[in-house]
């Protein structure tokens, strides 16, 4: 009877063997296989010794990975005939990878904005001099040649960094303010679904991030040619001229001056600008989309960026020219307003002068861009490394 009883024990745990390995995977070799259809994934407790040696996203895979091969395993051991569903699984508390696009702090991502605009607008300032020169009233038959002799002749050298100072800090500034809205604004389409936002959705935040930035641009924007043309002769001096009066009133308004023409240039332009970037980025991410055997995501490259953005310094640049030449000599010549401006200058110079400082523009624009995009996705990046190290080292041991 005993024999009977022990050898109907042993084929019950054998058959309970084959069964759990067909449901769920088990194995005695102490490897845990789940399926799921057609696709299956083999995960090993030791999996995770090496995972400092992995981009941080695969950190995370691994360490669902074991928090799931515990949970079958200590279930097998507890009642190994009952089977590991997909509600058992669903129970665990498994840590989600983070985010960049919406885990990251916006401070963080002003600061990113912030600091890759202040680099561009150093390595290329002599450029916008020259062309600020060729759009005002005194310099607009110049080529880009001519206008720098001509500014040489004002004040040699420093003739080309007229205005570096006052305008790099409002444009800073301001692209903190830009990118904080534009990253804010782009979580609000990640928060409800994972595709690319439409069109309508692009534009809109992109204006939104704009005019919330103008209040610092602008001031900026037209202090820095009052001081490329040499009104004035420093950053006081200018101030003084503009925003006072003869009696010593202060009139925020005077800083203000040519407000209408940035708006008509720079909302166009950022539009296009943050917009076409993203687009670029996500047809070359499309195109070098890995292999369905390869599941590793696969980051474009710097040189990638550097093309996206420079191709989008091209399109904004000569599309918005007309805009900028009018914004430029609202702010350095004496016209009351935008269309007053275009109506005067086509009739007196034929509707070919709207692209005046063209080439300097896309010469100023180009570098710009490629500098000032890639330097913040750099930056992004590196804050985000930092910020997954971070919730790696607080969050409880898998």
């Amino acid at each position: 009877m005993m024999a009977t009883r022990r050898r109907w024990c042993l084929s019950t745990f054998i058959l309970v063997l084959l069964l759990l390995q067909s449901t769920t995977g088990f194995s005695p070799s102490g490897r845990t296989t789940t399926t799921n259809g057609s696709n299956s994934k083999s995960i090993s407790s030791d999996s995770l010794n090496n995972n400092r040696l992995l981009p941080r996203p695969d950190r995370f895979e691994l360490a669902q990975s074991a928090a799931q091969e515990r949970m079958a395993s200590s279930t097998s051991k507890a009642a190994i005939a009952l089977p590991v569903t997909d509600t058992d699984m669903n129970k665990l508390e498994i840590p989600k990878p983070p985010s960049m696009a919406n885990d990251l702090p916006l401070i963080q991502l002003a600061l990113a904005g912030s600091i890759a605009t202040f680099f561009a607008d150093l390595s290329i300032h002599p450029i916008d001099c020259i062309k600020t020169i060729q759009q005002s009233d005194q310099g607009h038959n110049l080529n880009m040649l001519q206008a720098a002799r001509y500014l040489y002749k004002q004040d040699g050298i420093h003739s080309f960094f007229h205005g570096f100072f006052t305008y790099a800090i409002a444009d800073a500034g301001a692209g903190a303010l830009k990118f904080g809205v534009w990253e804010t604004w782009k979580r609000q389409w990640n928060d409800v679904t994972q595709g690319e936002p439409p069109v309508w959705f692009v534009a809109t935040g992109a204006a939104l991030a704009f005019l919330v930035s103008s209040v610092v641009i602008v001031p900026g924007e037209f202090l820095k040619q009052q001081l490329q043309v040499s009104y004035y002769s420093g950053f006081w001096e200018a101030v003084q001229g503009v925003a006072f009066s003869e009696d010593g009133s202060f009139h925020v308004s005077g800083l203000f001056t040519g407000y209408d023409g940035v708006l008509f240039r720079d909302i166009p332009y950022t539009v296009l600008e943050l917009g076409m970037y993203d687009n670029f980025k996500r047809t070359m991410d499309r195109v070098k989309k890995p292999t369905d055997v390869d599941k590793n995501k696969q980051d474009i490259f710097v040189l990638d960026q550097l093309l996206c953005a420079a191709a989008t310094g091209v399109v904004a640049a000569f599309a918005t020219t007309p805009m900028d030449v009018i914004k430029t000599k609202l702010m350095v010549d004496d016209y009351s307003s935008f269309l007053e401006c275009l109506m005067i200058t086509v009739k007196n110079n034929g509707p070919e002068v709207l692209y005046s400082g063209m080439v300097a523009r896309i010469a100023w624009i180009v570098p710009f861009t490629v500098l000032y995009l890639p330097v913040y996705d750099m930056l992004k990046r590196l804050l985000w490394g930092r910020h997954v190290d971070h919730l790696e080292k607080n969050s409880p041991p898998y």
